[in-house]
């Protein structure tokens, strides 16, 4: 089990990163990994603090031996594919999308949202269209994907499927 003092340095890394004061952050969760922290949650938490300072590609490959080590890990693979979408590694970023929703289908529309437009920038307007009427299906009438499936089809110059979508 976790010590109680694990605990402590992880959450305090934790409140650091959320006030931005990542250089403490970093600090606190070496030291947890010191008092022994698993590895993989070490690198998680370190990729999400790069995230935040902007540093994509450390923030990338930490979250990519995290995932190497834990594939299924819902919010490793959910910050993986945010980090690869900052670098523009649109493909990837749409793969690890995929993976996440495979896992937990029913996420949130803000996810799905993400996914698209990860889709978009990787594969173009059909392939979005294509992704955004799978997330529909999957999490069911959510405004947010609608109105973006309706944009889609008004940038594809379909004004007719946009109408035929309100009805």
């Amino acid at each position: 089990g976790e010590r109680l003092e694990d605990v402590g340095v992880v959450g305090r890394a934790v409140l650091e990163r959320r006030r931005g004061s990542f250089a403490r952050a970093h600090a606190d969760l070496t030291h947890a990994v010191e008092l022994g922290l698993d590895p993989v949650l070490a690198r998680r938490d370190l990729g999400l603090i790069w995230f935040d300072e902007r540093r994509f590609d450390d923030a990338e490959a930490s979250l990519r031996a995290a995932r190497e080590q834990a594939p299924d890990d819902l919010p490793i693979l959910l910050a993986h594919a945010r980090a690869l979408a900052a670098l523009e590694r649109w493909l990837e970023a749409s793969d690890t999308y995929t993976r996440l929703l495979r896992l937990a289908p029913t996420s949130s529309p803000d996810v799905q949202l993400e996914r698209i437009a990860a889709v978009e920038a990787a594969g173009g307007i059909e392939s979005a269209l294509t992704a955004a009427d799978a997330a529909i299906a999957t999490v069911g009438p959510a405004p947010a994907l609608h109105e973006k499936a309706l944009e889609l089809e008004l940038r594809a110059g379909r004004a007719d499927a946009a109408l035929a979508r309100l009805d």
